[in-house]
């Protein structure tokens, strides 16, 4: 069931907040994209008494000057966003708005950021520039792991998306089409290793990813011709399956947290689509055990972020809504 909240602004980013289990609501936070105005907002949606769905009700509001390009909720009250002005800013929402803990800019640098990601014990983020280079930084310590400058990307490309998949492990997509593993376990200088793909209709500009919660090293990638590929860095280096999912670019692409046979994609020709995967071992979207359920009916403009827990997806668009859809299969 699919439910819609006219916002006014382009949305960038959606990002759900950890759900609790017994919460009859559920919490996320958006990001707009337009040229100037923009705001990172909290939201709540919420069954009606009697079980009708509801529009998503507004919590709060942070403006800000630049476009948000990523979000990562750290928990339910605690958000870390980057913006096309090369910032990373932390932000705690309490009761009366964002403003009664000052937000506060962990990162500033002179190039668009375009990603963010943090580990998963929450200690480290990574921010991903358009200039090629990638800031890691120690949240708990408030200093750079890496090199002030940033670990510079092999080919110096646009770094488009980012995620880890170990505490000290993180994978990289880039505008030339490479999938890079990072590690950060070495002391001297983070350690890269490389998949691409060398030929054929499917090289083409990685825009996002999104690691396998239950599998390490298993990543899904979109790509700008609407291909999602899976990776298996364990194997060897061309994908485990490359499947035509969108007539256009794919913007987002998230696993499900917990269910994690459940896939989530959404792209420039307007489509939001689940993936869900039945039956165990290596997880890929080639053969007959991968239902596609479109999520938001006719295309519109472009959907440009996506997030998913439970049975709930939500849906950021260049329509200027959010969208948010219950009663998804993720079992």
């Amino acid at each position: 069931m699919l439910v819609s909240r006219f916002v006014g602004k382009r949305v960038g980013v959606v990002r759900l907040a950890p759900l609790g289990s017994a919460s009859e609501s559920v919490l996320f936070y958006s990001g707009t994209a337009e040229r100037n105005n923009n705001e990172v907002s909290l939201w709540r949606h919420a069954r009606g008494t009697s079980g009708e769905l509801k529009e998503p009700e507004l919590l709060m509001s942070h403006a800000t000057p630049a476009a948000v390009s990523d979000l990562v909720v750290l928990e339910e009250s605690v958000a870390l966003y980057a913006n096309v002005s090369g910032q990373v800013v932390r932000l705690k929402a309490q009761e009366g708005g964002f403003g009664k803990e000052p937000p506060t800019t962990v990162l500033n640098v002179k190039a668009p950021l375009n990603a963010l990601a943090v580990s998963p014990n929450g200690d480290v983020f990574v921010a991903a520039s358009a200039a090629g280079s990638l800031y890691v930084h120690d949240l708990k310590k408030g200093s750079p792991v890496s090199s002030p400058d940033g670990i510079a990307e092999p080919d110096r490309a646009g770094v488009n998306g980012a995620a880890f998949f170990e505490p000290g492990r993180f994978a990289s997509v880039s505008s030339t089409g490479n999938l890079q593993i990072w590690d950060l376990r070495h002391t001297s200088a983070p350690s890269t290793t490389m998949r691409s793909l060398t030929g054929g209709a499917y090289v083409a500009t990685l825009q996002c990813v999104s690691a396998h919660p239950a599998q390490p090293g298993v990543f899904a990638v979109g790509n700008s011709t609407g291909h999602v590929l899976v990776w298996d860095i364990r194997k060897p280096s061309q994908p485990v399956s490359i499947t035509k999912a969108h007539e256009a670019d794919i913007w987002d692409i998230r696993f499900h947290p917990s269910n994690c046979n459940n896939l989530f994609t959404c792209s420039e020709d307007g489509q939001a689509l689940h993936w869900r995967r039945t039956g165990s071992g290596e997880f890929s979207l080639a053969g007959s055990t991968v239902q596609t359920t479109s999520l938001v009916g006719s295309p519109g403009l472009g959907i440009n972020s996506i997030d998913g827990a439970a049975e709930i997806a939500v849906c950021g668009t260049d329509n200027a809504a959010l969208a948010v859809i219950t009663g998804l299969d993720t079992f």
